[in-house]
């Protein structure tokens, strides 16, 4: 082989390698929502069990029917619930006055809130308990925000509201989703 293809067949591995290292990272996001989008649904079905049992961890269930989403909402905030869960990131319970937060991986393959960004401007959004008892919210909202502009969690319209917070633009952005009650 002569020296001036060397060069060419060094590129051609070194590219084969970085598609490679590229394929078993996007399949290793997918897998962690694929493990997520199971948690979320074997908790709901443990908490059909146990409807009637008052020391039952979940307290709300977040329904989309525009994206047929069904989650579980995990109350106590942290960097491991938020792995496998949706949590309240701040705010009051459903009902009381302020703005309810609740935050979201979005995994590739649509797992928790990856398909957050197709819900429109009118949709509904419901939060509903063991109890039967049920709120329902209309978005009246979509922004993109910086991760660092915490400031915007705090602007809201009506007494009543819930966001909907989420990753965009491959984490360098946050998706809003404003939802104002709509039976207050």
């Amino acid at each position: 082989m002569n020296k001036e293809g060397r060069p060419v067949i060094v590129l051609v591995i070194l590219g084969t390698l970085a598609m490679l290292v590229s394929c078993c990272f996007l399949f290793y996001m997918w897998s962690q929502g694929q493990r997520a989008q199971q948690a979320s649904q074997n908790l709901l079905e443990e908490q059909a069990e146990l409807a009637d049992d008052e020391e039952s961890a979940l307290s709300w269930v977040l329904e989309i029917p525009a994206i047929d989403l069904e989650l579980p909402v995990i109350w106590e905030y942290s960097d491991e619930a938020l792995e496998d869960y949706i949590c309240r990131f701040t705010g009051p319970d459903p009902g009381e006055s302020g703005n309810l937060v609740i935050t979201g991986h979005d995994y590739l393959g649509g797992a928790l809130f990856g398909h957050l960004d197709e819900v429109a401007v009118g949709d509904t959004v419901r939060l509903v308990n063991s109890d039967g008892e049920q709120y329902s919210y209309t978005v009246y909202e979509t922004e993109l925000i910086t991760p660092d502009d915490v400031g915007a969690l705090g602007n809201y319209e009506g007494d009543h509201a819930v966001t909907l917070m989420t990753c965009a633009d491959n984490a360098n952005l946050r998706l809003l989703l404003r939802c104002s009650q709509a039976d207050a």
